[in-house]
């Protein structure tokens, strides 16, 4: 019988976003199909626990800086945070967490450096899921020199990207890192549903995600300006909380050009699989997606998809298959899949159905789930 694994999680953020909801998915379906021994490392207090607690996993809450911002610091700053943080994770987390017995580090972001720090102390072997690009798609830098940070990624056991796209960014960069592809796994507890709406109807469109500059919202609203000249058979729901300036600018456009009646700010919601289940058409729009955890939840309530052509979009979207593929940016190339989509419904049922079944297909949790145990295996027959 084979001895239990025990893998030390470092999560970068103790709040239900994509990434950290992507991570507890893996964790728990570890947990039950390949019994691996949980211990969460969280930096705060937050959502996360209620989670945690319902599952019956150890975790401690030790607080962790990241290692990007958006903001530089001075190069004496920079030198008194290294070395502070580097006593503190020896002084008040790896002190902590030594008595676990450790098998493996897994860090959940490339946010965080202080799972391959940990991973070092214990000497244990350290896996970096990297879930971002960090500077394309948040504008985050990191604090250290490049040489610095290429050390970092070089000295992981292995690396595991979210899509292509992530890999060919990190490889360009860090070019001796070890790095597979492992696609994001998404529940889906949703039968697959028809849409069949008769020409004429008010066609329900969304974005879901936080709203900021990145998520690039702002170029929804001016193709929905764009339809209206022609018809206003539509509804869009901006579904998420954000950046409250950006958010404001939002609102007062859709007031100035009259859009008031058809967008619709219902901010953050628990429930958005359930609203997901009464929308049509899926929208993202990010200047660099690394993934798209919300388009593969368009995708599993049987949404047409429509999505701008970087990150890892287009290896989820399958063009005039499964969705359309816009030039990012090209505002008036997305009004005109809007128009085309309102002009003939009927191509909703198609290929939302058939997105469904891709999703359901490449993009399962349990496929998720089971790759990254592959990984974890392969790690431990070469030790």
């Amino acid at each position: 019988m084979d001895q239990t694994i025990t893998i030390l999680y470092v999560i970068h953020n103790s709040d239900m976003y994509g990434a950290t909801l992507s991570s507890l998915d893996l964790i728990v379906g570890l947990k039950r199909k390949y019994g691996i021994k949980p211990i969460v490392l969280i930096p705060t207090k937050g959502k996360i626990e209620d989670v945690l607690q319902k599952e019956g996993i150890t975790y401690e809450i030790k607080y962790f800086p990241w290692w990007v911002s958006s903001v530089k610091l001075k190069f004496t700053d920079l030198i008194k945070f290294f070395f502070y943080n580097l006593y503190n994770y020896y002084k008040l987390i790896y002190k902590s967490i030594k008595k676990y017995q450790i098998n493996y580090v897994y860090s959940n972001s490339a946010a965080i450096n202080v799972g391959l720090i940990l991973a070092k102390l214990l000497k244990v072997k350290h896996i970096w899921h990297l879930r971002e690009f960090l500077q394309e798609d948040f504008g985050f830098n990191y604090y250290y020199p490049k040489w610095f940070v290429k050390l970092f990624f070089h000295h992981s056991d292995i690396c595991i990207s979210v899509s292509n796209a992530v890999r060919n960014n990190y490889l360009t960069k860090y070019p001796k890192i070890k790095i597979v592809t492992v696609f994001n796994g998404i529940k889906n507890d949703y039968p697959k549903r028809e849409i069949n709406l008769p020409k004429g109807s008010t066609i329900n469109f969304c974005c879901v995600g936080a709203i900021c500059y990145h998520k690039n919202q702002f170029d929804i609203l001016k193709a929905f300006n764009f339809v209206k000249n022609k018809t206003t058979n539509f509804k869009l729901y901006l579904i998420g909380g954000g950046d409250d300036d950006y958010i404001s600018m939002l609102k007062e456009y859709a007031i100035k050009n009259g859009l008031s009646d058809n967008i619709i700010f219902l901010g953050y919601q628990d429930n958005v699989n359930d609203i997901l289940q009464n929308m049509h058409i899926g929208i993202m729009a990010s200047k660099c997606e690394a993934f798209g955890r919300v388009t593969v939840e368009y995708m599993n309530a049987s949404m047409l998809v429509i999505a701008a052509n970087t990150g890892g979009s287009p290896e989820i979207v399958r063009n005039n298959i499964s969705g359309f593929i816009y030039k990012q940016g090209d505002y008036e190339a997305l009004a005109k899949i809007i128009e085309h989509i309102i002009a003939s419904p009927n191509i909703i049922t198609t290929l939302g159905c058939n997105g469904y079944d891709i999703a359901h297909k490449d993009f399962s949790i349990e496929n998720n789930i089971d790759c990254i145990y592959t990984v974890i295996k392969n790690m431990q027959n070469n030790e």
